[in-house]
């Protein structure tokens, strides 16, 4: 597992390592990544935790030859920021 700005350069450059996964883990967006195996495509994916933060998920995006790095990241960050807890409490106002 490394850490780097994923783009479409960085993708396609990675293998993976003796019939083993390979995880790149984007530094811009906490919990976007890519999988790359040996044999088959890259595949980009995001990690995050539901509403409620008590499940954790890991929701597979697209194979790197279906689309770009930047509309996977903006997928990520448009699914993280759906299942984004709440952080302030609602008010009612006097």
């Amino acid at each position: 597992m490394s850490r780097l700005q994923l783009t479409d350069q960085a993708v396609a450059a990675a293998k993976g390592k003796d019939r083993h996964l390979e995880v790149l883990w984007d530094t811009d967006l906490y919990g976007f990544g890519c999988r790359v195996s040996p044999e088959g495509p890259a595949t980009y994916f995001v990690y995050y935790r539901t509403k409620s933060a008590d499940r954790r998920v890991v929701k597979d995006i697209a194979s790197a030859g279906a689309v770009s790095c930047e509309q996977a990241r903006r997928i990520a960050s448009d699914l993280i920021g759906r299942n984004a807890p709440r952080q302030f409490a609602r008010r009612a106002v006097n």
